[in-house]
């Protein structure tokens, strides 16, 4: 299993041979990806334990409890999917499949068991705290969740395989397959948002459907009745086994698709749309350049999409003090920075390439910040109307606080990840070392944190004087990191 994560390491640290030695650059191989196992669990189970802390912002209760962990399940799909489509793809560039057919290697089910071993123990993390919970309900109830994981993330990779296969036949480069591309992510996140903004509303709706006897088969309704009853003591198998066997189908189908295509090799057409040059300031070129290959990119767009996950239910919470959504502004806006390292993955493959032109490596930095804060729009937006329906205070600071936050959290990630660029030839930063980690998410938190505490302590005596304070604060920060010699 693990030769095909190295083949496909290989070939994005390749322009480190010249500078590691092989024990060195094996040792490289070997570590990286458990470090980025390591760190995705960890994101994951932070992000679960805050829906479980909105179960007791909604009041509590085996309704409530049922509704959000379903919620949570639907959420494990969409990751499953994206996480898949991602690997996938990562496979069809560099044929990794098709160079082991020469080997006494079975490749049934290979890219299946790798994507199993390296993707998904982040998303049984994030179900750890929830089946912590089932178990002080019953076993059986621990045991209905963990069951209802494992069928969803069957599901979302089998949906995942699918996608992968169909974007592997008809690829396109031009303008308007990357416009259906984009949509069709955006409807795709849509569908997302409105399972589990009803997973969460389903409290309200619960009487309706069990007075009705209805027995509805899509989630998150039929998990959350599924686990409803579970506690209640009543295990209803029938729709377990129903998605059992429908994830099963639909796993085999996209696996056998995708599997084909990966040994027969990736058919791209190619677009018939002339390059034509323009001459443009270096910045905005290279902002433009930095957008398409983040709307490309399907991590990308998945972070882009996450903060609505975080900002939707919070419609719920009634709360309209400023301190509180400081506190959820900023973490959404900080949220959207880690867009800067997929982008500086997308570039540790061609970096040797872009310094070889006249670029400065400001102009290179300030790019990237700009394209991550552009992707922060949608959930900016998102952000004011949902603050707005909760009669939040100081509206005009939550959205320059916002847009403030999200620009410096990116250029600082960019700057220091780039802190030894040379100019002629790079080697760009493609995974976190785990002292980055602690740097980019100590600021980090220190950002979110400070302001939303300084706020909670001085409002009452000189209202919001102090968070604008913090503003200026902010900018001086921008205007040295964005001005950097």
């Amino acid at each position: 299993m693990d030769i095909l994560v190295r083949e496909v390491l290989f070939h994005e640290f390749k322009h480190r041979l010249d500078e590691y030695n092989r024990e060195k650059f094996t040792k490289l191989i070997r570590k990286t990806p458990l470090i980025q196992l390591v760190f995705a669990s960890f994101v994951f189970l932070f992000f679960s334990i805050i829906f479980l802390r909105a179960e007791r912002l909604l009041g509590g209760g085996t309704i409530v409890f049922s509704s959000i962990a379903a919620s949570l399940l639907v959420f494990i799909i969409i990751i499953s999917m994206l996480l898949s489509i991602e690997f996938l793809h990562s496979l069809g560039k560099v044929g990794a499949l098709r160079l082991l057919l020469s080997l006494p290697i079975n490749v049934r089910f290979l890219p299946f068991k790798t994507w199993l071993k390296y993707y998904s123990p982040p998303l049984f993390f994030m179900m750890l705290p929830f089946c912590w919970k089932a178990l002080t309900y019953s076993w059986k109830v621990l045991v209905f969740m963990f069951l209802w994981t494992l069928v969803s993330i069957l599901f979302g990779y089998g949906i995942g395989s699918i996608f992968a296969f169909f974007t592997f036949k008809i690829q396109k480069k031009g303008l308007i397959w990357n416009v259906l591309r984009l949509l069709g992510f955006s409807l795709a996140g849509l569908f997302m948002m409105l399972f589990i903004f009803y997973g969460i509303l389903f409290p309200s709706a619960f009487q309706k459907l069990t007075m009705l006897n209805l027995q509805p088969y899509l989630p998150p309704v039929v998990q959350s009745l599924s686990i409803y009853y579970a506690i209640e003591g009543s295990l209803q198998l029938k729709p377990l086994f129903t998605y059992i066997f429908l994830s099963l189908s639909v796993f085999v189908l996209g696996n056998t698709l995708v599997e084909r295509s990966l040994v027969e090799g990736v058919y791209t057409s190619l677009s018939r749309n002339e390059f034509k040059g323009m001459e443009l300031n270096p910045l905005v070129a290279l902002f433009l350049k930095d957008l398409k290959l983040s709307l490309r990119r399907t991590s990308s767009l998945f972070i882009m999409l996450l903060p609505l996950v975080f900002l939707i239910p919070m419609v719920f919470l009634q709360k309209s003090d400023l301190s509180t959504w400081t506190l959820i502004i900023g973490s959404t806006a900080l949220l959207e920075s880690l867009n800067s390292q997929i982008l500086l993955i997308e570039e540790y493959k061609s970096g040797w390439f872009l310094f070889s032109l006249p670029l400065k490596v400001k102009d290179f930095r300030n790019a990237k910040a700009f394209a991550v804060s552009f992707l922060y729009i949608p959930s900016a937006v998102v952000g004011l109307a949902v603050a707005l329906y909760n009669k939040a205070d100081g509206l005009p600071f939550l959205l320059i606080f916002g847009i403030l936050s999200n620009l410096l959290m990116a250029k600082f990630i960019i700057f220091w990840l780039t802190r030894s660029l040379k100019d002629e030839y790079t080697i760009m930063p493609a995974y976190l070392t785990m002292s980055d980690n602690l740097i980019i998410f100590g600021f980090a938190a220190l950002l979110v944190n400070f302001p939303a505490a300084l706020i909670r302590l001085t409002y009452s005596f000189f209202g919001n004087l102090m968070g604008y304070a913090f503003l200026m604060f902010e900018l001086l920060l921008i205007v040295i990191l964005y001005l950097e010699k």
